[in-house]
């Protein structure tokens, strides 16, 4: 399976995160917004861009903190 990112686990919890975009029709144009598809191991899927999970929350305790605490207004894929 694809996702448009993969967050990489880069603190030894195991928590990767695969995030998509879904589009959205707003006032006549369409937004790309970013959900959390997955948390866990992902070591078996791909993402059409790839980062560290470390640079975008500092502490990746367990599966709840990441969805709490993950700002995915912060996500490009260019």
């Amino acid at each position: 399976m694809f996702y448009d990112i993969i967050l990489r686990d880069d603190t030894h919890c195991g928590n990767d995160v695969g995030v998509l975009y879904k589009e959205v029709l707003e006032n006549g144009q369409i937004s790309f917004v970013p959900y959390i598809a997955e948390i866990g191991d992902l070591s078996k899927k791909y993402g059409h861009k790839e980062d560290v999970l470390s640079k975008f929350i500092s502490s990746a305790i367990d599966k709840d903190y990441i969805k709490n605490h993950l700002d995915l207004s912060t996500l490009k894929i260019d």
